[in-house]
Formats: C-alpha cells, sequence, structure tokens
C-alpha cells in the first residue's frame, strides 16, 4: 500500500472502480489512497455506498432492458 500510495501521490489520475460491492472490505484502502494522494479522483459503482468521508452519492435507476421480442431492424438501428 504504501508504494502505491507513492506512486499515486503526485499523478492526476482517475480511478475507475466497477461492481465495487464485491470488495467492499476495501473501502478503507480506498479511503487512504484517497486521503494520501490529493490528485487522484475513484469513479466506482457499486449497489452499496462505501461509507467514507469524500464519497459523493449519484443514485441511478437500473437501465431499461430493450424488449427482444420487439427489436427494430438493423437499418434503423
Amino acid at each position: 500500500m504504501d508504494r502505491l500510495n507513492g506512486y499515486l501521490r503526485d499523478k492526476h489520475m482517475l480511478l475507475p472502480l466497477d461492481n465495487f460491492e464485491q470488495m467492499a472490505d476495501a473501502a478503507p484502502l480506498v479511503a487512504d489512497l484517497l486521503a494520501g494522494c490529493p490528485w487522484l479522483k475513484v469513479l466506482l459503482t457499486s449497489r452499496a455506498p462505501l461509507r467514507v468521508r469524500q464519497e459523493w452519492k449519484f443514485p441511478m435507476s437500473p437501465l431499461a432492458v430493450p424488449d427482444l421480442a420487439q427489436l427494430p431492424d438493423m437499418e434503423a438501428l
């Protein structure tokens, strides 16, 4: 963790983490990275909040699934 923090400390970086609910136990590690790396931004998707100080939540509804029986033809798509 110290090496990662040292590497990221001066980097301007966006770190995407998808489906983070599967790794929720790592939330304190993400919080430590954010605290130690002022230019790091994390874009994280999860069904559960991290509950860390730097968190901003944007609740979203699930995306609609098309009706496979009534798809438009390929030209229209």
